[in-house]
């Protein structure tokens, strides 16, 4: 599946399932919102995504702390 032109926003991004949906949608295309209460992992995936050709930032953030719930 290609995701070139969209954008994903993953969270529990900074470790396990949340960290491999990250790379493997950075791999088909998509442009990357690496969330997690985790900053500094995070950042580290953000940044291995970048450092592979893909696009993507990081937001500290937690579902919980989600508003609109």
């Amino acid at each position: 599946m290609n995701f070139e032109g969209k954008v994903a926003v993953v969270t529990g991004a900074a470790t396990g399932i949340g960290e491999a949906t990250a790379h493997l949608l950075a791999e088909r295309g998509a442009a990357v919102l690496v969330t997690d209460i985790d900053d500094d992992g995070g950042k580290q995936v953000a940044a291995a995504i970048t450092e592979a050709g893909g696009r993507a930032a990081c937001t500290s953030s937690s579902s919980a702390t989600f508003t609109c719930w």
